[in-house]
């Protein structure tokens, strides 16, 4: 007969080692609660020793790791709590928080979405759901969401900031600033609410406000790198070119891994007369050693065999599939792509759709919505894609998604259009360009890329439709002669004024009309006449109008039809300004500079035949801008015949354009495969 085996059973919980398990819980939240976390922890190590599967030990150590960077080691002791307790609402909270640190966003409001199940009622939760929707695009449920918050909890001001931050994204921004104001009226001192008022502010134009609310901000918490950031965003926009970039580098200083701040670092430099083409590298070499994504190794099942008739997968990247300058020139290219050779999909990171964007949708392409994805996550889907060429349509300007591109989600990687220099990544391939917006031999030693020069133009340019028509010249019905420019202030400095206010002393009775969205602000207005007053403009307000922002953009190109020559800013020329002033049959005088920024006049002025225009010095540009306005019959004759120019040119020949770009794609793709066969 055999030996019975002995079968050990589960060892019950005595009443007392329950009692005792419960009291060093309440001593080890009592340290967890008041900052002494190395105790707390000892504490909950030792409650799991005795009861490996209690809920509530699993639960605050999960806490306690999130609380310590340790997200993963966090997850681990929340999903263990979970198995014992599946109906703890805080724990499923806190789970989904954990997870949103880790970018893990579906995760995280399948979590928010069973707490709120099980405590309808929780503002907290509510608020985390909301939060979760918001990033993941979900944005009516997001409004929903944080709406329900508050009215749980009057009283709960992070709710009101973050339904306050919803409302600016759908464009309510008086809604959005009454939502601040509840949140700033609880809690005065947090620097976030003003910092976020002062975003409000400046989307409405209200310039001014925005300062105040930026400093104040600051004045609360001097060391806020988003302050600090966001001031220099505004400054821009008014123009202050340097001491944006001063509120920049402190941010950066603050925060050293802030790339946002460190990408319009960079873009500001572009703007300034005092950088030159090494520093503007140099600094875009610092930049990319000090954004280090991790290495990820990728092996691409592109099929290089030369017998396969394939069509490329090209992928655009752009944050301004919308409406935005980068538009009017990356529509043509989606829409005439040889969609027999190419298969084309455009990962949009885009904030807030609009017509725009719904018409780009239209197209034959395929649409991925990336806004909602880190980069990991974005790169990820570039892979399962397949994409053979990745192309990148922002560079370092707002909403970029730049750092996606350290991942090399695709074989080939390529920059165009939206940035007017390198990006500094080497693992960026080439950059597109032209001869003469990047000569040869120049510009080359100052780009991470390989540069690729199209031979028609860098640019293909796509008129408005409704776009009204020219005018006659106004100086024949006004007596004298108005110049104009609709440039951004920042590209406005101070030298283009002093050279302006040159050109209009030197023409009898002259007007000049400048447009952009910060000149509805009253100071900002003051402060631009009274740079010329200092230039010699003593009657600046009778000779110089200054208009902001009109709705629609068949009233903006209206405005064209009251200038009669437009004159270019330097070192940052204007691209879509000059190629609308020209299609309403107005001539830009530009000055060629050294660098893509400095030089994208010429390349524009050069594709519709106007050289006479483009001025090699500022001498030569004061000279050029008087003579010019003092023929008014050439300038009449130049306007009827303008637009009919344009029309027949390179710069708006789509199909020209799209050989000369697509044989550049299939270049770069036969070079690729053919060191796959080394």
């Amino acid at each position: 007969m055999g030996m019975k085996r002995k079968i050990k059973k589960k060892r019950k919980i005595q009443p007392k080692t329950a009692t005792s398990i419960k009291q060093s819980l309440g001593k080890a939240v009592q340290h967890h609660q008041a900052g002494r976390l190395q105790k707390a922890e000892q504490l909950y190590r030792k409650i799991l020793s005795r009861s490996p599967s209690n809920p509530d030990a699993l639960h605050y150590l999960g806490v306690l790791e999130h609380q310590q960077g340790r997200y993963e080691k966090a997850i681990e002791y929340l999903e263990k709590s979970l198995v014992s307790s599946p109906d703890n609402e805080k724990a499923l909270n806190n789970l989904g928080i954990t997870l949103r640190r880790l970018s893990r966003h579906r995760e995280a409001l399948s979590c928010f979405e069973q707490a709120a199940a099980l405590n309808p009622d929780s503002p907290e939760v509510h608020n985390n759901l909301a939060n979760a929707y918001r990033k993941l695009g979900e944005i009516d449920k997001a409004l929903t969401s944080y709406q329900r918050a508050v009215s749980l909890n009057p009283g709960f001001a992070q709710a009101h900031n973050n339904l306050g931050n919803i409302l600016r994204q759908l464009g309510r921004f008086d809604k959005a600033l009454l939502s601040y104001k509840t949140a700033g009226d609880l809690t005065p001192d947090d620097a976030g609410i003003h910092n976020n008022i002062g975003i409000t502010l400046q989307l409405q134009g209200r310039l001014s406000h925005a300062l105040t609310s930026f400093k104040h901000a600051l004045k609360i918490a001097p060391g806020y790198p988003e302050g600090q950031n966001n001031l220099g965003n505004l400054l821009m926009e008014k123009g202050m070119v340097e001491e944006a970039s001063v509120c920049y580098k402190k941010a950066i200083s603050i925060r050293p891994n802030f790339s946002e701040a460190h990408s319009n670092l960079l873009l500001s430099m572009n703007y300034s007369s005092k950088a030159g083409s090494h520093e503007i590298f140099d600094a875009h070499k610092k930049w990319a050693a000090q954004h280090v994504a991790e290495s990820h190794t990728v092996n691409w099942d592109q099929d290089c065999a030369a017998d396969k008739k394939q069509r490329l997968r090209i992928g655009y990247v752009s944050p301004d599939f919308r409406r935005h300058p980068v538009s009017c020139f990356i529509e043509p290219i989606l829409t005439k792509h040889n969609q027999d050779d190419f298969e084309i999909f455009c990962y949009a990171n885009v904030v807030r759709e609009d017509g725009v964007t719904a018409r780009f949708k239209a197209l034959p392409i395929i649409w991925r919505n990336i806004y909602p994805l880190g980069d990991q996550e974005a790169a990820d889907l570039i892979i399962r894609d397949s994409i053979d060429i990745l192309v990148d349509l922002a560079g370092h300007t707002q909403g970029n998604r730049i750092l996606l591109f350290r991942r090399k989600p695709a074989p080939l990687q390529v920059t165009y259009l939206g940035y007017p220099n390198t990006t500094g990544l080497f693992e960026m391939d080439y950059r597109i360009t032209d001869n003469l917006a990047d000569p040869p031999g120049i510009s080359d030693d100052f780009c991470s890329e390989k540069i690729v020069r199209l031979d028609h133009g860098f640019l293909c340019y796509q008129p408005v439709k409704d776009a009204p028509e020219p005018s006659a010249l106004p100086a024949l019905s006004n007596g004298f002669v108005t110049f104009g420019s609709f440039n951004n202030l920042a590209k406005t400095t101070p030298q283009v004024i002093e050279l302006w206010a040159k050109i209009l002393l030197a023409v009898p009775n002259s007007r000049l009309i400048m447009k952009y969205k910060s000149l509805a602000d009253n100071d900002t207005r003051e402060e631009v006449l009274e740079i010329f007053k200092s230039a010699g403009i003593d009657n600046a307000y009778e000779r110089i109008e200054l208009l902001g922002f009109t709705p629609t953009l068949s009233e903006h190109l209206k405005m064209y039809n009251r200038i009669d020559l437009a004159l270019d800013t330097f070192p940052y020329n204007g691209t879509t300004t000059t190629c609308e002033a020209l299609w309403m049959g107005v001539p830009v005088i530009t000055l060629a500079g050294e660098n893509h920024s400095a030089r994208v006049g010429v390349s524009i002025l050069s594709q519709v035949n106007l050289f006479e225009a483009i001025t090699g010095d500022r001498e030569e540009y004061l000279k050029t801008a008087v003579d010019l306005a003092m023929d008014t019959n050439r300038l009449a004759k130049l306007r009827s015949g303008l637009r009919n120019i344009v029309s027949r040119s390179p710069l708006t020949d789509g199909a020209l354009f799209l050989r000369s770009l697509e044989a550049a794609y299939q270049k770069m793709w036969e070079r690729w495969c053919e060191k796959q066969k080394i």
